[in-house]
């Protein structure tokens, strides 16, 4: 496909001539290593890799064309552009025929709840006959073929990529997670979404964003690029009218209190789920959920509003939410055990409270922070979990590059009772609490959730909590 068949006004748009704009490509990359003859490669200066510096194996390997952010000292065709991220969006969407305008995109971000959101819709829309694709943290789905995740929201060429083939499988519908960094780094640039829904506004990765006011900003952009025939499906809250007033899309509300477009009532919870009771503007429904979780119900209120609104039948919609019992890594029960992936305050806040409100006994916690990442939350978490628990194990979450006991220190600034000891090795942590549990007990493992690795430097060993768990329940270990 040539240059110019990609971008029509490629001479004018990018002033190249037209030597350039007949240049033929056969494919695009980010990475030197994925380049094969005839592609296109985009440079540009990362947070810890500038991969103008790997021009030259791009060339080995045959690119024709170099999209870069800085006029480089060699020979080869290429186009300076301010912007390669939005550039790479562009002429990845318009390489793979658009494939988000022949496809119903929802789009699911927030804070927390991301991940369960989707899955459940993903769920629904299966359910009810639609084959659905899914783009999120854990894994990417193409309807029922399951594929591993690398990014919460992939790069913008990756998504293109999977959305082309999703269409070449007959699969017209699908539901994304819409992270912060993706909207930041306009992976998500072009994307035609249809219908998107907010599920939780908090504090989260301000070591990227600096400010949570810049962190807001960015979840705002997401709403005000809609187009005015969408739809956005806001939480009750504090920022609702924020959220509201930023996009030209329908809006509708949900939450706990009357007056909302769609709300939720809490009939009955337990271990093993809940009693749901949701008002709307088409009745009541009432229904069981294997979830449990009183974040978890807002959660399945969100996809059930989504699923409504998109003209879903209710009995299927209900189907599809029952046939959801957990989350990977997301309160997932184990015995009397719940791990979780929650590492903001709002989420660990969010999965202590909801836990406190059905345990018979006690509440003991292992949590840890992440290192080389937001330092301001770890006192905040450190506070929260010792307020909100009987006992805490802070241990080593991924450490990355940072030295552990620095990270638990700055935890430690955020207690201030004696209700909590240090065990460094993550196993241990576990081990200790899990022996120090009672019959009526429940021990929450939270921070690391569906991860199968830990990070420690720059390597990542295998270490999996959910794996841990069982094998110390079923005394292996």
């Amino acid at each position: 496909m040539l240059l110019r068949e990609i971008i029509p006004n490629a001479i004018e748009e990018l002033k190249i001539d037209s030597e350039l704009a007949n240049i033929d490509i056969k494919g695009i990359a980010y990475d030197s290593r994925d380049v094969k003859p005839g592609y296109v490669f985009f440079a540009r200066k990362g947070e810890k890799i500038d991969t103008h510096n790997y021009i030259e194996d791009a060339h080995n390997r045959g690119a024709v064309l170099f999209i870069v952010t800085k006029d480089v000292d060699n020979p080869y065709p290429k186009i300076v552009v301010k912007d390669s991220r939005k550039m790479l969006a562009v002429l990845s969407g318009r390489f793979y025929g658009s494939p988000s305008e022949k496809m119903k995109v929802v789009g699911i971000t927030g804070t927390n709840g991301k991940s369960t959101v989707t899955i459940i819709l993903h769920s629904i829309y299966e359910t009810s006959g639609i084959p659905c694709g899914l783009i999120g943290t854990i894994f990417y789905k193409i309807s029922s073929s399951t594929l591993s995740a690398n990014l919460t929201t992939p790069e913008s060429l990756d998504i293109a990529r999977l959305m082309h083939r999703m269409l070449k499988r007959g699969v017209n519908n699908i539901v994304m997670e819409v992270s912060s960094h993706g909207i930041a780094q306009s992976r998500i640039e072009g994307i035609d979404f249809d219908i998107s829904g907010l599920t939780c506004i908090g504090r989260d990765h301000l070591d990227y964003h600096l400010t949570f006011e810049n962190y807001l900003e960015t979840k705002l952009s997401f709403f005000r690029g809609l187009k005015k025939q969408g739809l956005a499906v806001l939480p009750q809250g504090d920022y609702f009218e924020l959220f509201k007033s930023s996009t030209r899309a329908r809006t509708l509300s949900y939450g706990y209190t009357g007056g909302l477009d769609y709300c939720g009532n809490i009939i009955s919870i337990g271990m093993e789920g809940m009693e749901l009771e949701f008002e709307t503007p088409y009745g009541k429904e009432r229904f069981h959920s294997r979830m449990t979780g009183r974040h978890n119900a807002l959660n399945i209120l969100l996809a059930y509003t989504i699923a409504k609104e998109d003209g879903l039948q209710p009995s299927d919609i209900i189907e599809g939410i029952k046939k959801v019992s957990m989350i990977p890594g997301r309160f997932e029960r184990i015995g009397n055990v719940i791990v979780d992936f929650a590492h903001t305050p709002d989420a660990m806040t969010a999965v202590l409270k909801s836990a406190k409100g059905f345990t018979r006994g006690k509440l003991i916690t292992v949590f840890g922070c992440g290192g080389d990442r937001d330092k301001g939350k770890r006192p905040l978490m450190g506070e929260v979990a010792a307020s909100l628990s009987d006992y805490v194990f802070i241990t080593s979450d991924n450490p990355r590059t940072e030295d552990p006991y620095t990270i638990i220190k700055d935890i430690e600034e955020g207690i201030s009772g004696k209700n909590y000891e240090v065990i460094l090795d993550r196993k241990n942590a576990i081990r200790k609490a899990l022996n120090l549990a009672r019959e009526n007990d429940i021990v929450l493992i939270l921070g690391k959730g569906h991860e199968t690795y830990q990070i420690i430097g720059e390597e990542k060993r295998p270490f999996n909590d959910r794996k841990v768990v069982r094998e110390i329940l079923y005394g292996k270990c």
